[in-house]
């Protein structure tokens, strides 16, 4: 079943890979350039092109435009929520020196009986902390198999149940719908 599963996401990656020149002119696609088809050709400039995005955004000048972009797209109305919503979500997943998940827990959700894992955020303090009377996490709970929409919950911390799993291990399980699980998982 894996070797299948790897197969028909790679042949479908080879497929929109393939599609490359299409947005190209007739007489500027390859075919018609070196006068016979080049099996590959799509995939190597895709991956080219790919490689050379990597090394822009890593230096100076890359960064600029990417900061140039946020710029634009900042100025947009509506656009411009969703957009930074997902880039913080997405930043506070997966860049390394983020570390806002703290830690991993599980919680009885959607009814008594059934758990979630959910990733503590932060630990209540001020007028939440006065007013709950009680220790609350703030806990986001994503869903399954897409880690980035999810649930935000303030939860009592004795109605959760601390897990020793680390939040990246915690990630796979959520993303691959728990198929793989973690080591002594």
């Amino acid at each position: 079943m894996p070797i299948a599963a790897t197969i028909v996401v790679v042949k479908a990656l080879f497929g929109l890979a393939g599609n490359f020149f299409n947005f190209l002119p007739e007489r500027f696609h390859p075919d018609n350039i070196f006068g016979t088809h080049i099996p590959g050709l799509a995939v190597i400039f895709t991956f080219i092109i790919i490689l050379i995005c990597g090394i822009l955004t890593r230096n100076y000048i890359g960064r600029r435009l990417i900061r140039f972009g946020d710029n634009i797209i900042a100025r947009i109305p509506l656009v411009s929520t969703i957009y930074q919503a997902t880039k913080q979500l997405l930043e506070s997943i997966f860049t390394r020196e983020a570390k806002h998940f703290r830690r991993v827990v599980l919680v009885e959700w959607p009814r008594k009986g059934l758990f979630a894992f959910a990733f503590v955020t932060r630990e209540a303090n001020g007028e939440l902390q006065k007013k709950t009377k009680q220790k609350t996490l703030g806990i986001f709970l994503p869903t399954s198999p897409n880690p980035t929409t999810g649930y935000y919950f303030l939860i009592p911390e004795e109605e959760t149940i601390p897990l020793d799993i680390s939040v990246e291990d915690a990630f796979k399980l959520i993303l691959s719908a728990g198929i793989i699980t973690p080591p002594g998982g």
